[in-house]
This record gives C-alpha cells, sequence and structure tokens, in this order.
C-alpha cells in the first residue's frame, strides 16, 4: 500500500487546532509549524480567529485548497461530519486523536466512518492514537529534537503511551529514528499496512513494534514474513497475562489471544519477539549499532 501522502505529505490540516492547550489537548498545529514542515499547515476550529498570526478556518470545506493530511483532535461527537467533510475536500488521510470509539464499545461510530470514508479514497489512522512521525518531512506529535539523520528505524506502536516512551528512550540513547506510527484502534489501516509500506522503505533498515490485538492474522503473517526476509522486526505483545489483557482492552478494545499460538506463528514468519520493553530497546540499540 503507498502511504507516501501519509509520510510525505504536501500539505497538512489540524481539526481541533487552538490557542488553550489546557484540559489535554495535543498541540498538533504548535508542533508541526514549529518543526520545520515544509508545506502549509491549516488550523481548522468552527470558532475561527488566528493561531500565532495564521487564518483558522472554520470547517475542512473553508480551506483553500484539498490537503494530503488531516489531523483531528476534536469532540468525537464530530467524527463522522468531520469525515464528510474530508470525503468532500478529496483529502487523503485522516488522523483521529480523538477517543472514544471501540476501545468504549461504540462500534457503530467506528462502522459508520468507514463507511462514509469509503465513498472517497479517504484512509484512516487510527482513532485513539497520537499519530504519526517522520523526520525527513518533519512531521511529529511531538517537540522531536534534531538527528543527524534521517534515521534508520521505525517503530509501531498500538499504544500512545508505548509510543511515546520509546520516542522519548530513542532520543536519550541516540537511536536513529525514522518513522513512528501509533496506530491505535486500526479500523481501517492496520498493522500490516504500516508494516507492508516499511518492507520496501530503503531508508528503514529495523522495525520495532507493540501490539495488543492483530484484525487479520493471515493477513498480518503474510506480511511478516515478506518484511523480514528483507530486515529484522522485533515485536512486543500486550496483553500477555490477565492483567495485561485487561490493560490492552482497555486502551484499543484488544482481546489478548493464546500466547502460545501467537509466539509459535511469529517465530515461524521471522519475526523476533521480547519478554519487556526494555528487552525490546535493547535489541533495537544492539541492531542499529551492529547495522552501522
Amino acid at each position: 500500500m503507498n502511504l507516501d501522502r501519509l509520510f510525505y505529505p504536501g500539505s497538512i490540516a489540524v481539526v481541533g487546532a487552538s490557542n488553550n492547550l489546557g484540559g489535554g489537548k495535543m498541540p498538533y498545529f504548535q508542533i508541526i509549524r514549529g518543526g520545520g514542515f515544509a508545506g502549509p499547515v491549516y488550523p481548522v476550529n468552527p470558532k475561527g480567529g488566528e493561531i500565532n498570526g495564521v487564518k483558522v478556518y472554520a470547517s475542512i470545506d473553508d480551506l483553500p485548497e484539498p490537503v494530503d493530511f488531516a489531523i483531528v483532535a476534536a469532540p468525537v461527537e464530530q467524527s463522522v461530519d468531520i469525515v464528510r467533510s474530508a470525503v468532500r475536500k478529496q483529502i487523503k488521510f485522516i488522523h483521529f486523536f480523538t477517543s472514544g470509539f471501540g476501545e468504549t464499545g461504540n462500534l457503530k461510530l467506528e462502522e459508520e466512518i468507514i463507511r462514509e470514508a469509503r465513498r472517497g479514497d479517504l484512509r484512516i489512522v487510527g482513532p485513539n492514537c497520537v499519530g504519526v512521525h517522520c523526520t525527513a518531512s518533519k512531521i511529529s506529535f511531538v517537540f522531536a529534537p534534531p538527528q543527524e539523520s534521517v534515521g534508520t528505524v521505525a517503530f509501531l506502536g498500538q499504544s500512545g503511551g508505548v509510543t511515546a516512551n520509546f520516542m522519548a528512550m530513542a532520543s536519550t540513547r541516540k537511536i536513529p529514528i525514522n518513522k513512528v506510527v501509533s496506530y491505535g484502534n486500526q479500523i481501517d489501516l492496520r498493522l500490516e499496512d504500516y508494516l507492508d509500506y516499511l518492507a520496501d522503505d530503503q531508508d528503514v533498515r529495523l522495525i520495532a513494534c507493540y501490539v495488543e490485538d492483530i484484525k487479520d492474522v493471515n493477513a498480518f503473517l503474510r506480511t511478516l514474513k515478506r518484511t523480514t526476509d528483507r530486515k529484522p522486526v522485533i515485536i512486543l505483545k500486550g496483553g500477555k497475562t490477565e492483567i495485561g489483557s485487561k490493560a490492552a482492552a482497555s486502551h484499543t478494545g484488544a482481546m489478548a489471544s493464546n500466547y502460545t499460538i501467537w509466539e509459535a506463528a511469529v517465530r515461524q514468519h521471522g519475526g523476533l519477539l521480547v519478554d519487556d520493553f526494555d528487552q525490546l530497546m535493547h535489541l533495537v540499540m544492539l541492531g542499529t549499532a551492529t547495522r552501522t
């Protein structure tokens, strides 16, 4: 699957952008603008006004041009209308930071959003996740420190907290990050879609993953084998224990499967399994050190 416009968008809209960053809001507009993204970044908020001197558009429909990538940090009740507007505006990718979907039992909302997205060519990241980072294009969900190069390591994390932790620890340990996706509920784009893209990414030499659930086991294993034939894939499975399973379920609606079966299948398809996050970080560091 071609995800070029997701990782290397020419323009971005941030729905729910605001000068007020209280109440747990993510400052996507400020992060992307401050990070040096080269293209236009359009803030969208029905309140209008300006943010740092940039005009705020009342809706996606009011944007002066179609954008490649939209980031949504708006109330969940607005999600369907936002998707409809994105389809009308011919947006290619949309990421929902917003929660309140399947992880809370609201599966009908996820289904409705997918139906509306399929009326166009819109693909969905998430929902309920912190989103996408690409060092080369300078898009991110954190104020990432500068790197000496575009990096060689990719990380795919179902949990936003684990993903942010990976980013922070990678920075302190000088791990050269190339791309990161926090993919959440994966109602549309799934783990295997990102793996498939990264398998062909010449800049990425190692992939690490934190996985809570798999939507299509056969598709995942096929993609895992194709990817591990080209580069290492390190995997940490969440929800291995009863307590871990409950934590994963509350986070993404994930259901933990039999770990013994999971372990055997992943190893047969070339994946490198680790027992905990520290082990994952150590193996990533070893992988980058031996490939420099």
